[in-house]
């Protein structure tokens, strides 16, 4: 028995320190986030008595009745994977019983399992971890008694379930008990069973070493290994994910051609519905003003009829082209105050608003007009702010149809005084 717990504690020592040289040093990274291996903790806690109660499982058994006693110790942890773990450690123990007082002074070397790992993809792993310890010891005591002394080194097994509660990153607090089968002499008596059991409950602190935010590596993201047959499942998915991608490109280029089509058609329709408004505008001036002229009394209308021709002839100076009219009326004064003010208005918008925006004298009306325009979209051009200011502002052209030239004889320009 002494020799195989020897030999494992040898194995364990080879073992890990192969282990330790094969791993990476440093920080483990999973992704974009870095985890830290390395971590120290200290610890004390309450060694059970034997009280010759016979089988006890989780407390102590010696040859002799044994009183509580006390334990406390340090260790050094490097987390190999997220679930295993393995660390060496000292602890110093004080035993006393009937007829003996032993210390020990134990060295060991432990593998710990973090069963968080079990239960990784719920948040309550990233706050307790219930492990398992498990290892080998080697232990140098002392023991005296009335009787008998001596001093010996010896190899035992330790095992133990804990449960640790991550405070940060950086503290973790645990409880934990174990049981260690050692020397059946430490009690100073060797008959029974072939060990001393001794069972300790303990409690510490650990504390993490790693760059400030960079959590320990058993709260590292959960994996498992993908099969060959899920990872061609993978494969395949991810291939329709990009031609998916490709068709949603395709009918996203379509759906921006068919909006900007749908602009442009807008912007035409609105320039031509605006050009059909102000055609409207302007024709229903021209109704306005035909009506009035249909209003004027026979008597008027032979008055007018016998205007001389050289009369007529002045109708000449009203070149053809284009005109925008905004106002016509029966007296002079508020025809020239209407021109006045379009001048001031459209300055800069014409050449020459003296020459361009006038009066003409129409049988009893004198009437404003802007012009001459060769082009009738540049009176379209001036149209709208001469309807903002006279909404009865319309386009005429000159000379007039054949059915309107009787109702235009006579037409002069009335020049400044």
């Amino acid at each position: 028995m002494k020799k195989f717990i020897l030999l494992l504690f040898i194995l364990s020592i080879v073992s890990t320190v192969s282990l330790y040289s094969q791993s990476a040093s440093g920080d483990y990274t999973a992704g974009e986030e870095r985890f830290n291996r390395l971590s120290a903790s200290v610890y004390g806690g309450y060694i059970f008595g034997e009280a010759n109660r016979g089988q006890q499982i989780f407390a102590s058994r010696f040859n002799v009745v044994s009183e509580p006693t006390w334990a406390a110790g340090t260790d050094l942890r490097y987390a190999l994977t997220p679930f295993w773990s393995i660390e060496g450690g000292y602890r110093y123990s004080y035993l006393e019983g009937v007829g003996f007082e032993t210390t020990v002074h134990t060295a060991s070397i432990k593998n710990t399992f973090n069963l968080n790992r079990f239960y990784r993809s719920n948040r309550l792993s990233e706050v307790l971890n219930p492990y398992i310890t498990l290892g080998v010891e080697q232990d140098i005591f002392d023991a005296q008694g009335p009787d008998a002394e001596f001093s010996r080194s010896e190899a035992s097994l330790i095992g133990g379930l804990g449960l640790a509660v991550r405070a940060s990153n950086r503290v973790e607090i645990f409880a934990q008990h174990e049981i260690k089968l050692s020397s059946n002499r430490l009690d100073l008596t060797d008959r029974g069973y072939p060990y001393d059991q001794i069972g300790m409950a303990s409690g510490g602190i650990r504390l993490h070493f790693g760059k400030k935010g960079q959590k320990p590596l058993n709260l590292s993201p959960a994996t498992r290994p993908v099969s060959v047959t899920e990872f061609e499942s993978f494969d395949n998915y991810d291939d329709r994910l990009d031609e998916l991608e490709r068709k949603v490109e395709v009918l996203t280029e379509r759906v921006d051609s068919l909006e900007n089509r749908t602009d442009q058609m807008d912007r035409d329709h609105n320039e031509k519905f605006n050009d059909l408004f102000a055609l409207i505008d302007s024709l229903q001036a021209r109704t306005d003003s035909l009506e009035n002229c249909m209003c004027l009394s026979e008597e008027d209308l032979a008055n007018m009829d016998g205007a001389d021709t050289d009369e007529r002839e002045l109708r000449r100076n009203v070149p053809a082209g284009h005109y925008v009219q905004v106002f016509a009326t029966q007296e002079y004064e508020s025809a020239e105050q209407i021109r006045n003010r379009f001048r001031e208005l459209l300055e800069g918008q014409l050449d020459d608003t003296e020459d361009e925006v006038f009066i003409i004298q129409r049988r009893q009306f004198y009437e404003v007009l802007i012009g001459t325009f060769e082009q009738f979209s540049a009176a379209q051009q001036i149209l709208p702010p001469a309807v903002q200011e006279l909404s009865d502002s319309f386009i005429i052209t000159f000379p007039r149809p054949a059915n309107l030239q009787e109702q235009y004889e006579g037409t002069v320009i009335i020049h400044d005084n």
